[in-house]
């Protein structure tokens, strides 16, 4: 398997416009500063309108990034630990189907914390699971199988 380079922020990644650290500004507006897609994006235009930056990314964009990002959490080698805390949740149902997500949080790390606040750089997807029938056991085996 060929070995991934990381990117500098001063360079763009394979096959796309903006560079890393323009990137990484997009989310970090998402993240930290709690912004929507749109506020993003206006927030992205209010920099392109002072001439700091040559252009703004669409809401498009943003959410192209977001979703990006969140497929490589989800897909990423996850640390194998005893201490991971699941938060299950179902997502409304489609059809005949439900939803199942299931978020992980180490309780390792909410312990050198003083305050054991979960923040969003805590939270890890653990799996992502489609379920014709929703019950205990099942949701159970599935929390189970997504570490």
């Amino acid at each position: 398997m060929k070995k991934k380079r990381l990117v500098p922020l001063t360079e763009k990644p394979r096959q796309h416009t903006y560079w890393t650290g323009f990137i990484t500004t997009t989310l970090t507006l998402l993240h930290s500063a709690s912004l929507s897609f749109s506020g993003t994006a206006n927030a992205m235009e209010v920099f392109h309108q002072q001439k700091k930056i040559d252009r703004a990314p669409a809401v498009e964009t943003c959410i192209q990034w977001e979703m990006k990002l969140g497929l490589h959490k989800l897909t990423r080698t996850k640390e194998a630990a005893d201490d991971w805390i699941w938060i299950p949740d179902h997502v409304v149902s489609k059809g005949s189907h439900k939803c199942l997500v299931v978020l992980g949080v180490r309780m390792s790390s909410l312990l050198k914390k003083d305050d054991l606040t979960v923040a969003f750089e805590d939270v890890e997807p653990l799996g992502i699971v489609p379920m014709k029938i929703s019950n205990g056991g099942d949701c159970k085996l599935n929390c189970v199988n997504a570490i």
